[in-house]
C-alpha cells in the first residue's frame, strides 16, 4: 500500500475509477463544503481510493482536485483486500480526531462486501459520533433498496453522519421508462451534462440521488439533488425516544472507584439526574439506567469496565474524575471535560501576629518607667505630699488607675493633670498589648506553602479515596504530612478542626463550600480557612461512548448550561448529600422549637436582670435612707450642751 500526503488534515474518499466526464457530477460537492464549512466542524479531507491504471477518469481528477482545493487533504491508494488504515501514519488523525470527512467513490452494481470492508477502516480510525462519511456511487439502474441496505449497515457500526450521492447514468431509453415507484419516492428531474468542449450531452444525462437515513424515526430519505437540498441534516436534535444506557446516579456503590491491580482510589462525583434530564429534554432521548448486579459491585473502575465489556454497553457515565485512570481504561470512551476539582487542605482560622503592636507596647512600657521615675524625682525634690506623690500612686496614675488622693496646690495640680494625659497616650498601647498579645484580629495568616501546613498542623486528616490522589507523589513536608495523616469521614473532621486548633482537613474544594453552607448550624465558616497549596487536581469528565449518536449535541446542551450558570447546580455531594436530606428534615422540627424555646428563654433572662437590678437599686436607696436618717440622729447626740453666757457690756480700760 503506497500512501501520498498532501496537507496535514482530513476527508476519507475511496474511489473504483470509470470514466465520468460530466460537470454535474462533481459541482455537487460545493453543496456539502458549503454545509460542512457552515457548521465549523470539518477541517480535513483523507481521500482513500484504490489503485487504477486508467488515469484518463476526468471526472475523478476534477473531484479530487476540487477537494483538494477546499480543504487540506490526504490521499491514501490501496491495491485491494484487507484495508487496515490503523497501520498507516496520518499524522494528526487518531480516535480523537473531531475535524473529519470521509468519502468513498465506487463503481456500484449491488455488491456491498467492498463498501463495508472499507466501513470497518474507517470506523476503526476514528469516532463517527463527530465526523462525517460520503459515499459515492456511480449506478446505472434502480438499486435503491440495496443502498438502504448500506445506510442500515452503517448505522448499525453507529455511523450516524452519513450521505450516500448515487449518480446514476441514464441513456435516452432508460430516461423515458422511471417507473411511478421511483417518481414518488425519488421525484424525477431531467439534469443536462455537459462534456469538456462544453456541449451538451443529451445521450449520457443523469441524475444525482441524494440518500440518508433517519435511525431515530426509522425513514430513508431518497432525494434528487438540486439547490437548498439539506445535506448531512442533524437527526440527533431529535432522537425520538432512543434509549441511551447510562450508570445511574444514586449508586453509591459506584460513588468511588479503585483500581484492583494499582490500587489507585480517586472519587467519583455525579450529578444529579436533573442534567440527564435536561439533556434528554433537549434532544427527545430516553435513559436507561443499568443496575449492575452484586458481583460486579465491588467498587472498583475495573469492575465498571468489566460489566460495560461483558454485558452493559453503557453510553453515558459521569461526571468522574478521570485523573487517575490509564489510557486502557479511558480508550472506549469520549471524554468531555466539566471542571477541575482540587484537594486542598482546610486549616483552623489563625490570625497574624502583628509586630507594631508589640513594637509599640515596649516603647510605650520604657517611656512610661522613664517618666516614672522622672516624676518621682522631682516630686522629692519639691517634697511634695507623700501621699499623693507615692511610687505607689505614681505608677497607678500612669495606668489610668483610680490613686485615692490628688493635689490641691496649683503646682502640683499641673503635675497632677500631665501625669494622667501621658498616662492616656502609653497606657493604650500597653493595655492593647495585654489584651490581644500583639494578635491582629483583622489580618488572617495565609498558608501558602506545604511547609506552613505542616508546621501547624499535626494530625491531617484524610477520607481514604482522597489519601491516593494527594500523596501519590509526596516528598518533603507533603510527605511528613502523608506519615501524619488520619483516615476520618470529612463532616467528622471539620467538627474536630474548628474544635483543635491542630487539626486540618484534606477535601475537595467544592464540598467543603458544599457542606459549611448546609452544616452552617453547626460547622462555623469563619473559623476555618482553605491553604492556598493544592494536593491534586482531579478532572471531572462526562464519558460518552464512542460513536454513539449524538455526543455533540449532548456536549452543546453541557456547554450551554455551563455558560448560563447552572452546570454547578447540578453537582451533589455524595459522601453526605443523603445524610444532609437526613439531617435537614430530622433538624426542621427541633430548629423551630429551639427557636421558641431560645425566645422565651431571653425573655425570662431580660425579665429576671431587669428584676434583679430593680431589688439593687430599690435596697440601696432605702439604705441611703437609713444611714441619711441615723447618721443625722448620732449628730445630734453628739453635740456638746454648753452654759449661756449673760450678757455684760466689756469696758475699755486704758492703760
Amino acid at each position: 500500500m503506497s500512501i501520498t500526503k498532501t496537507s496535514l488534515m482530513i476527508v476519507l474518499i475511496a474511489i473504483l475509477a470509470d470514466e465520468i466526464q460530466s460537470r454535474p457530477e462533481v459541482d455537487w460537492f460545493d453543496s456539502v463544503t458549503t454545509r460542512l464549512f457552515r457548521s465549523g466542524e470539518v477541517h480535513t479531507a483523507l481521500i482513500i481510493h484504490q489503485r487504477s491504471t486508467d488515469y484518463s477518469d476526468a471526472v475523478k481528477n476534477e473531484l479530487f482536485g476540487k477537494i483538494m482545493g477546499t480543504m487540506p487533504s490526504v490521499i491514501v491508494e490501496v491495491d485491494g483486500g484487507v484495508i487496515n488504515l490503523k497501520e498507516q501514519d496520518f499524522g494528526v488523525v487518531s480516535v480523537k480526531s473531531t475535524s473529519l470527512l470521509f468519502i468513498f467513490y465506487a463503481d456500484y452494481s449491488g455488491d456491498n462486501v467492498q463498501i463495508y470492508e472499507t466501513m470497518h477502516a474507517m470506523k476503526n480510525l476514528t469516532d463517527f459520533s463527530v465526523n462525517y462519511i460520503l459515499i459515492v456511487l456511480r449506478t446505472s439502474s434502480n438499486l435503491t433498496r440495496s443502498v438502504e441496505t448500506i445506510l442500515q449497515y452503517a448505522w448499525d457500526l453507529s455511523m450516524s453522519k452519513i450521505l450516500i450521492v448515487e449518480i446514476r447514468r441514464l441513456n435516452s431509453k432508460k430516461r423515458n421508462e422511471i417507473t411511478a415507484d421511483n417518481a414518488k419516492s425519488l421525484g424525477y428531474g431531467k439534469l443536462k451534462c455537459y462534456r469538456v468542449n462544453g456541449k451538451v450531452n443529451e445521450a449520457s444525462s443523469v441524475k444525482l440521488i441524494m440518500h440518508q437515513f433517519n435511525f431515530f424515526s426509522k425513514q430513508f430519505f431518497h432525494e434528487e439533488f438540486h439547490d437548498g437540498v439539506k445535506l448531512f441534516p442533524n437527526f440527533a436534535k431529535n432522537m425520538h425516544g432512543y434509549v441511551m444506557k447510562s450508570i445511574p446516579n444514586h449508586n453509591s456503590r459506584l460513588r468511588y472507584g479503585q483500581h484492583k491491580n494499582e490500587y489507585q482510589m480517586f472519587p467519583l462525583l455525579f450529578l444529579r439526574t436533573e442534567l440527564y434530564k435536561d439533556m434528554s429534554r433537549v434532544l427527545n432521548f430516553t435513559t436507561k439506567e443499568l443496575l449492575l448486579p452484586s458481583k460486579w459491585n465491588r467498587n472498583s473502575v475495573d469492575a465498571l469496565i468489566d460489566f460495560d465489556n461483558k454485558v452493559g454497553k453503557i453510553d453515558i457515565m459521569g461526571p468522574y474524575s478521570a485523573a487517575s485512570l490509564p489510557s486502557t481504561k479511558m480508550k472506549i470512551f469520549f471524554l468531555e471535560e466539566m471542571e477541575d476539582r482540587d484537594l486542598v487542605m482546610v486549616m483552623p482560622t489563625t490570625y497574624t501576629i502583628n509586630q507594631n503592636l508589640i513594637n509599640n507596647a515596649v516603647a510605650s512600657t520604657v517611656i512610661s518607667f522613664v517618666i516614672f521615675a522622672l516624676i518621682w524625682l522631682v516630686a522629692i525634690i519639691l517634697k511634695f505630699d507623700n501621699k499623693t506623690w507615692s511610687a505607689l500612686a505614681i505608677f497607678s496614675t500612669l495606668l489610668s488607675i483610680t490613686v485615692p488622693n490628688q493635689p490641691l496646690k496649683t503646682n502640683q495640680r499641673i503635675l497632677f493633670f500631665t501625669v494622667v494625659m501621658v498616662a492616656f497616650m502609653f497606657s493604650n498601647d500597653i493595655y492593647g498589648f495585654l489584651t490581644n498579645l500583639g494578635i491582629d484580629l483583622f489580618v488572617e495568616n495565609e498558608y501558602e506553602t506545604f511547609e506552613q501546613i505542616d508546621n501547624l498542623c499535626s494530625t491531617p486528616m484524610v477520607n481514604k479515596y482522597n489519601f491516593y490522589p494527594a500523596f501519590k507523589t509526596a516528598d518533603g513536608a507533603k510527605f511528613n504530612l502523608k506519615n501524619k495523616s488520619v483516615n476520618e469521614s470529612i463532616v467528622s473532621c471539620l467538627k474536630q478542626a474548628e474544635q483543635y486548633r491542630h487539626v486540618c482537613c484534606l477535601m475537595d474544594r467544592g464540598i467543603f463550600e458544599v457542606l459549611t453552607f448546609w452544616y452552617g448550624r453547626t460547622i462555623a465558616r469563619y473559623q476555618l480557612k482553605i491553604a492556598k497549596p493544592v494536593f491534586a487536581v482531579q478532572t471531572e469528565c462526562m464519558w460518552f461512548r464512542h460513536n454513539i449518536p449524538g455526543t455533540n449535541e449532548m456536549i452543546e446542551v453541557i456547554n450551554r448550561l455551563r455558560q448560563a450558570g447552572f452546570l454547578r447546580s447540578r453537582y451533589s455531594d455524595p459522601d453526605s448529600h443523603s445524610r444532609l436530606r437526613a439531617l435537614l428534615q430530622r433538624t426542621d422540627a427541633m430548629d423551630k422549637r429551639r427557636t421558641e424555646e431560645s425566645r422565651f428563654q431571653l425573655l425570662r433572662e431580660l425579665i429576671f436582670l431587669c428584676a434583679l437590678g430593680y431589688f439593687f437599686a430599690v435596697g440601696v436607696f432605702i439604705g441611703e435612707l437609713l444611714v441619711h436618717r441615723f447618721g443625722n440622729s448620732a449628730k445630734r447626740k453628739m453635740k456638746l450642751d454648753l452654759p449661756s453666757v449673760p450678757d455684760r457690756k466689756i469696758e475699755r480700760r486704758e492703760w
